[in-house]
Protein backbone atom coordinates (compact mmCIF):
# COMPACT_ATOMS: atom_id res chain seq x y z
CA UNK A 1 0.00 0.00 0.00
CA UNK A 2 2.86 2.36 0.71
CA UNK A 3 4.05 2.07 -2.88
CA UNK A 4 0.60 2.91 -4.22
CA UNK A 5 0.30 5.85 -1.84
CA UNK A 6 3.71 7.21 -2.84
CA UNK A 7 2.86 6.86 -6.54
CA UNK A 8 -0.46 8.61 -6.15
CA UNK A 9 1.14 11.42 -4.18
CA UNK A 10 3.80 11.81 -6.82
CA UNK A 11 1.26 11.91 -9.67
CA UNK A 12 -0.88 14.42 -7.83
CA UNK A 13 2.07 16.70 -7.12
CA UNK A 14 3.22 16.38 -10.73
CA UNK A 15 -0.23 17.26 -12.08
CA UNK A 16 -0.57 20.27 -9.78
CA UNK A 17 2.96 21.48 -10.49
CA UNK A 18 2.63 21.13 -14.27
CA UNK A 19 -0.82 22.72 -14.41
CA UNK A 20 0.56 25.63 -12.40
CA UNK A 21 3.64 25.98 -14.63
CA UNK A 22 1.99 25.35 -18.01
CA UNK A 23 1.05 29.01 -18.74
CA UNK A 24 4.64 29.99 -17.93
CA UNK A 25 5.98 27.30 -20.26
CA UNK A 26 3.87 28.56 -23.16
CA UNK A 27 4.70 32.18 -22.33
CA UNK A 28 8.45 31.52 -22.20
CA UNK A 29 8.43 29.74 -25.57
CA UNK A 30 6.59 32.60 -27.25
CA UNK A 31 8.77 35.22 -25.57
CA UNK A 32 12.03 33.53 -26.51
CA UNK A 33 11.91 34.33 -30.22
CA UNK A 34 11.11 37.77 -31.68
CA UNK A 35 8.85 36.37 -34.43
CA UNK A 36 6.85 34.18 -32.05
CA UNK A 37 6.53 37.13 -29.66
CA UNK A 38 5.46 39.53 -32.42
CA UNK A 39 2.94 37.07 -33.87
CA UNK A 40 1.38 36.76 -30.46
CA UNK A 41 1.32 40.52 -29.88
CA UNK A 42 -0.22 41.16 -33.31
CA UNK A 43 -3.00 38.60 -32.77
CA UNK A 44 -1.59 36.36 -35.49
CA UNK A 45 -1.68 33.34 -33.15
CA UNK A 46 -4.97 31.63 -33.88
CA UNK A 47 -6.63 28.69 -32.17
CA UNK A 48 -8.61 26.16 -34.17
CA UNK A 49 -10.76 23.43 -32.70
CA UNK A 50 -9.46 20.42 -34.60
CA UNK A 51 -10.36 19.69 -38.20
CA UNK A 52 -8.62 17.57 -40.84
CA UNK A 53 -6.33 20.45 -41.82
CA UNK A 54 -5.84 24.21 -41.57
CA UNK A 55 -7.70 26.07 -44.32
CA UNK A 56 -6.71 29.62 -45.33
CA UNK A 57 -8.98 31.40 -47.84
CA UNK A 58 -6.98 33.33 -50.46
CA UNK A 59 -7.94 36.17 -52.79
CA UNK A 60 -5.81 36.24 -55.93
CA UNK A 61 -8.02 38.30 -58.24
CA UNK A 62 -10.25 41.35 -57.98
CA UNK A 63 -14.01 41.67 -58.32
CA UNK A 64 -14.50 42.93 -61.89
CA UNK A 65 -18.13 43.96 -61.31
CA UNK A 66 -17.06 47.11 -59.45
CA UNK A 67 -18.06 50.10 -61.60
CA UNK A 68 -19.70 53.50 -61.42
CA UNK A 69 -23.40 53.72 -62.31
CA UNK A 70 -26.20 56.24 -62.53
CA UNK A 71 -29.95 55.91 -62.12
CA UNK A 72 -31.30 52.70 -63.63
CA UNK A 73 -28.02 51.57 -65.28
CA UNK A 74 -27.54 47.81 -65.40
CA UNK A 75 -25.17 46.56 -62.71
CA UNK A 76 -22.96 43.59 -63.53
CA UNK A 77 -23.86 40.55 -61.40
CA UNK A 78 -21.49 38.07 -63.07
CA UNK A 79 -20.25 35.42 -60.63
CA UNK A 80 -16.64 36.23 -59.78
CA UNK A 81 -13.67 33.90 -59.51
CA UNK A 82 -10.39 34.83 -57.84
CA UNK A 83 -10.87 33.04 -54.53
CA UNK A 84 -9.20 29.78 -53.56
CA UNK A 85 -7.75 28.19 -50.42
CA UNK A 86 -4.39 27.08 -49.11
CA UNK A 87 -4.50 23.88 -47.09
CA UNK A 88 -1.90 23.10 -44.44
CA UNK A 89 -1.55 19.85 -42.49
CA UNK A 90 -1.28 19.73 -38.74
CA UNK A 91 2.21 19.18 -37.34
CA UNK A 92 2.72 17.57 -33.95
CA UNK A 93 5.49 18.13 -31.42
CA UNK A 94 6.09 16.15 -28.25
CA UNK A 95 8.43 16.02 -25.29
CA UNK A 96 8.43 13.51 -22.46
CA UNK A 97 9.04 13.69 -18.74
CA UNK A 98 10.31 10.32 -17.53
CA UNK A 99 11.21 9.34 -13.98
CA UNK A 100 12.36 5.98 -12.68
CA UNK A 101 11.36 4.69 -9.26
CA UNK A 102 14.85 5.09 -7.77
CA UNK A 103 14.95 8.80 -8.68
CA UNK A 104 11.42 9.20 -7.39
CA UNK A 105 12.31 7.62 -4.04
CA UNK A 106 15.46 9.74 -3.75
CA UNK A 107 13.23 12.80 -4.14
CA UNK A 108 10.29 11.56 -2.10
CA UNK A 109 9.72 14.65 0.04
CA UNK A 110 7.01 16.96 -1.32
CA UNK A 111 9.34 19.93 -1.80
CA UNK A 112 11.97 17.69 -3.39
CA UNK A 113 9.38 16.26 -5.78
CA UNK A 114 8.27 19.75 -6.80
CA UNK A 115 11.89 20.80 -7.40
CA UNK A 116 12.55 17.70 -9.48
CA UNK A 117 9.39 18.12 -11.55
CA UNK A 118 10.06 21.83 -12.10
CA UNK A 119 13.59 21.07 -13.28
CA UNK A 120 12.35 18.44 -15.72
CA UNK A 121 9.65 20.77 -17.04
CA UNK A 122 12.24 23.52 -17.55
CA UNK A 123 14.46 21.04 -19.39
CA UNK A 124 11.55 20.08 -21.66
CA UNK A 125 10.68 23.75 -22.15
CA UNK A 126 14.18 24.64 -23.36
CA UNK A 127 14.21 21.67 -25.72
CA UNK A 128 10.77 22.48 -27.12
CA UNK A 129 11.80 26.09 -27.73
CA UNK A 130 15.04 25.04 -29.43
CA UNK A 131 13.18 22.65 -31.73
CA UNK A 132 10.48 25.18 -32.65
CA UNK A 133 13.10 27.86 -33.36
CA UNK A 134 15.19 25.60 -35.60
CA UNK A 135 12.03 24.47 -37.41
CA UNK A 136 11.16 28.13 -38.03
CA UNK A 137 13.81 28.29 -40.79
CA UNK A 138 13.19 24.82 -42.19
CA UNK A 139 10.96 23.87 -45.10
CA UNK A 140 9.01 21.38 -42.98
CA UNK A 141 5.65 20.04 -44.10
CA UNK A 142 5.03 22.94 -46.42
CA UNK A 143 2.25 21.50 -48.56
CA UNK A 144 -1.15 19.84 -48.54
CA UNK A 145 -0.84 16.41 -46.93
CA UNK A 146 -1.68 14.79 -50.29
CA UNK A 147 1.21 16.58 -52.01
CA UNK A 148 3.97 16.54 -49.40
CA UNK A 149 7.24 15.69 -51.10
CA UNK A 150 9.46 15.89 -48.04
CA UNK A 151 9.87 13.33 -45.30
CA UNK A 152 9.89 16.01 -42.61
CA UNK A 153 7.11 16.00 -40.05
CA UNK A 154 7.99 19.49 -38.81
CA UNK A 155 5.73 22.52 -39.12
CA UNK A 156 5.98 24.64 -42.26
CA UNK A 157 8.93 27.00 -41.94
CA UNK A 158 10.21 30.20 -43.49
CA UNK A 159 12.58 28.09 -45.59
CA UNK A 160 9.56 27.27 -47.75
CA UNK A 161 7.21 30.19 -47.08
CA UNK A 162 9.92 32.78 -47.86
CA UNK A 163 12.38 30.83 -49.99
CA UNK A 164 15.21 31.78 -52.36
CA UNK A 165 13.65 29.25 -54.74
CA UNK A 166 9.90 29.72 -54.19
CA UNK A 167 8.94 27.55 -57.16
CA UNK A 168 10.43 24.55 -55.34
CA UNK A 169 7.80 24.58 -52.58
CA UNK A 170 4.07 24.31 -53.20
CA UNK A 171 3.21 25.97 -49.91
CA UNK A 172 -0.37 25.28 -48.85
CA UNK A 173 -0.79 22.76 -51.70
CA UNK A 174 -0.77 25.47 -54.41
CA UNK A 175 1.28 24.74 -57.53
CA UNK A 176 3.62 27.73 -57.79
CA UNK A 177 4.68 26.79 -61.31
CA UNK A 178 1.13 27.38 -62.53
CA UNK A 179 0.09 30.07 -60.06
CA UNK A 180 3.14 32.34 -60.02
CA UNK A 181 1.23 34.95 -58.00
CA UNK A 182 1.76 32.64 -55.01
CA UNK A 183 5.56 32.97 -55.08
CA UNK A 184 7.38 35.08 -52.51
CA UNK A 185 9.72 37.85 -53.69
CA UNK A 186 13.43 37.18 -54.18
CA UNK A 187 16.37 39.56 -54.46
CA UNK A 188 20.06 38.71 -54.74
CA UNK A 189 23.37 40.24 -55.75
CA UNK A 190 24.11 37.76 -58.55
CA UNK A 191 26.47 35.75 -56.35
CA UNK A 192 28.46 38.84 -55.37
CA UNK A 193 28.77 39.85 -51.73
CA UNK A 194 26.62 42.82 -50.79
CA UNK A 195 28.47 46.00 -49.80
CA UNK A 196 27.52 48.29 -46.94
CA UNK A 197 30.22 50.98 -46.65
CA UNK A 198 32.99 52.25 -48.91
CA UNK A 199 35.84 54.18 -47.32
CA UNK A 200 37.74 54.69 -50.57
CA UNK A 201 38.51 58.10 -52.09
CA UNK A 202 35.78 57.53 -54.68
CA UNK A 203 33.04 55.72 -52.75
CA UNK A 204 30.34 53.90 -54.68
CA UNK A 205 26.74 53.31 -53.72
CA UNK A 206 26.45 50.49 -51.18
CA UNK A 207 24.60 47.56 -52.79
CA UNK A 208 23.16 46.17 -49.53
CA UNK A 209 20.79 49.05 -48.72
CA UNK A 210 19.83 49.29 -52.41
CA UNK A 211 18.79 45.63 -52.40
CA UNK A 212 16.86 46.14 -49.18
CA UNK A 213 14.90 48.99 -50.73
CA UNK A 214 14.16 46.93 -53.85
CA UNK A 215 12.82 43.89 -52.01
CA UNK A 216 10.86 46.09 -49.60
CA UNK A 217 9.21 47.82 -52.58
CA UNK A 218 8.42 44.52 -54.31
CA UNK A 219 6.74 43.19 -51.15
CA UNK A 220 4.77 46.43 -50.81
CA UNK A 221 3.06 46.09 -54.19
CA UNK A 222 -0.70 45.60 -54.17
CA UNK A 223 -3.07 45.62 -51.24
CA UNK A 224 -1.96 44.62 -47.77
CA UNK A 225 0.76 47.15 -47.11
CA UNK A 226 4.54 46.79 -46.84
CA UNK A 227 6.47 44.21 -44.80
CA UNK A 228 6.65 45.04 -41.10
CA UNK A 229 9.04 42.45 -39.67
CA UNK A 230 12.48 41.31 -40.79
CA UNK A 231 14.98 38.61 -39.90
CA UNK A 232 18.67 38.83 -40.82
CA UNK A 233 21.77 36.76 -40.42
CA UNK A 234 24.22 38.36 -38.01
CA UNK A 235 26.43 39.38 -40.97
CA UNK A 236 23.45 41.04 -42.67
CA UNK A 237 22.34 42.79 -39.50
CA UNK A 238 25.82 44.11 -38.76
CA UNK A 239 26.22 45.18 -42.38
CA UNK A 240 23.10 47.32 -42.23
CA UNK A 241 24.08 48.56 -38.76
CA UNK A 242 27.47 49.71 -40.12
CA UNK A 243 25.69 51.49 -43.00
CA UNK A 244 23.51 53.30 -40.44
CA UNK A 245 26.46 54.22 -38.21
CA UNK A 246 26.55 57.82 -39.43
CA UNK A 247 22.74 58.12 -39.64
CA UNK A 248 19.99 58.34 -37.07
CA UNK A 249 18.99 54.87 -35.93
CA UNK A 250 15.44 54.08 -34.78
CA UNK A 251 14.46 50.96 -32.86
CA UNK A 252 11.24 49.29 -31.77
CA UNK A 253 11.30 50.18 -28.03
CA UNK A 254 8.86 47.43 -26.99
CA UNK A 255 10.92 44.71 -28.68
CA UNK A 256 14.17 46.17 -27.35
CA UNK A 257 12.68 46.11 -23.84
CA UNK A 258 12.04 42.38 -24.30
CA UNK A 259 15.73 41.89 -25.09
CA UNK A 260 15.43 41.72 -28.90
CA UNK A 261 18.03 43.95 -30.51
CA UNK A 262 16.57 45.58 -33.63
CA UNK A 263 16.96 48.39 -36.15
CA UNK A 264 14.07 50.10 -37.90
CA UNK A 265 14.11 50.01 -41.70
CA UNK A 266 11.19 52.08 -42.96
CA UNK A 267 8.05 50.35 -41.64
CA UNK A 268 10.00 47.22 -40.77
CA UNK A 269 11.71 46.18 -37.53
CA UNK A 270 14.83 44.17 -38.42
CA UNK A 271 16.17 41.51 -36.04
CA UNK A 272 19.10 39.12 -36.24
CA UNK A 273 19.01 35.46 -35.33
CA UNK A 274 21.99 33.16 -34.85
CA UNK A 275 19.84 30.34 -36.25
CA UNK A 276 19.11 32.21 -39.52
CA UNK A 277 19.41 29.89 -42.52
CA UNK A 278 18.24 29.87 -46.13
CA UNK A 279 18.95 27.92 -49.32
CA UNK A 280 22.33 29.62 -49.72
CA UNK A 281 23.21 30.51 -46.13
CA UNK A 282 24.02 28.15 -43.28
CA UNK A 283 23.77 29.22 -39.66
CA UNK A 284 27.58 29.09 -39.44
CA UNK A 285 28.43 31.34 -42.41
CA UNK A 286 25.50 33.62 -41.60
CA UNK A 287 27.36 34.48 -38.41
CA UNK A 288 30.47 35.37 -40.41
CA UNK A 289 30.15 37.00 -43.84
CA UNK A 290 26.94 35.89 -45.57
CA UNK A 291 24.36 38.67 -45.41
CA UNK A 292 20.84 37.29 -45.74
CA UNK A 293 17.50 38.88 -44.84
CA UNK A 294 13.81 37.99 -44.83
CA UNK A 295 11.12 40.67 -45.02
CA UNK A 296 7.77 39.48 -43.67
CA UNK A 297 4.28 40.95 -43.49
CA UNK A 298 2.74 39.69 -40.26
CA UNK A 299 -0.76 40.51 -41.48
CA UNK A 300 -0.37 37.47 -43.74
CA UNK A 301 1.64 35.16 -41.47
CA UNK A 302 -0.28 33.17 -38.86
CA UNK A 303 0.55 30.61 -36.18
CA UNK A 304 -2.32 28.13 -35.90
CA UNK A 305 -2.61 26.02 -32.76
CA UNK A 306 -5.07 23.24 -32.00
CA UNK A 307 -7.08 24.55 -29.05
CA UNK A 308 -7.04 21.14 -27.32
CA UNK A 309 -3.34 20.36 -27.91
CA UNK A 310 -1.47 23.39 -26.70
CA UNK A 311 1.35 21.99 -24.52
CA UNK A 312 -1.07 19.65 -22.76
CA UNK A 313 0.20 16.93 -20.43
CA UNK A 314 -0.81 13.28 -20.58
CA UNK A 315 -1.13 11.15 -17.41
CA UNK A 316 1.91 9.23 -16.19
CA UNK A 317 2.08 5.70 -17.57
CA UNK A 318 4.46 2.85 -16.79
CA UNK A 319 5.68 0.37 -19.46
CA UNK A 320 5.09 -3.24 -18.44
CA UNK A 321 8.81 -4.06 -18.68
CA UNK A 322 10.41 -0.96 -17.08
CA UNK A 323 10.53 0.59 -13.64
CA UNK A 324 9.93 4.02 -15.20
CA UNK A 325 6.95 6.31 -15.60
CA UNK A 326 6.53 8.83 -18.40
CA UNK A 327 4.23 11.75 -19.14
CA UNK A 328 4.07 13.51 -22.51
CA UNK A 329 3.84 17.22 -23.35
CA UNK A 330 1.98 17.57 -26.65
CA UNK A 331 1.55 20.45 -29.11
CA UNK A 332 -0.19 20.57 -32.50
CA UNK A 333 -0.22 23.45 -34.99
CA UNK A 334 1.49 24.99 -37.99
CA UNK A 335 2.92 28.22 -39.37
CA UNK A 336 0.90 29.37 -42.39
CA UNK A 337 0.74 32.27 -44.81
CA UNK A 338 -2.37 33.64 -46.50
CA UNK A 339 -0.53 35.84 -49.02
CA UNK A 340 2.93 34.55 -49.82
CA UNK A 341 3.75 37.35 -52.26
CA UNK A 342 3.89 39.82 -49.34
CA UNK A 343 7.08 38.19 -48.05
CA UNK A 344 10.56 38.60 -49.58
CA UNK A 345 14.10 37.38 -49.13
CA UNK A 346 17.60 38.68 -49.87
CA UNK A 347 19.95 35.78 -50.43
CA UNK A 348 23.64 35.37 -51.01
CA UNK A 349 23.79 33.28 -54.14
CA UNK A 350 23.31 33.09 -57.88
CA UNK A 351 19.54 33.54 -57.90
CA UNK A 352 16.86 34.87 -60.18
CA UNK A 353 15.17 38.06 -59.03
CA UNK A 354 11.38 38.00 -58.87
CA UNK A 355 9.95 41.50 -59.13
Amino acid sequence: MSIVSETRTFDQVLSTTYDYYRPTLEDNIFKGNPLFFKLRKSDSVRYQDGGASIICPLMYGKNNTVDWYEGDDTIDVTVQEGITVAKYPWSQLAASISIDRKTRRMNSGRSQIINLITAKIKQAEMSLFEEMTSSLYSTGRYSDASAVTTASKAMAGLGAICSESPDSYDVGGIDTSTYTWWQNKVGDDAGTALTWIDDSDTPSLATGPVKMRQVYAWCSKGTGGPPNFGFASLAGYQGYESYMATRQIYRDPEMAKMGFDNIQFRNLSLFWDESYTSNSITAANGLLTYAGMMFLNLDFLHFYIDSQTNFIRTPFQRPINQDTEASLILWMGNLVTSKRSKHGIIGYGDLTEIT
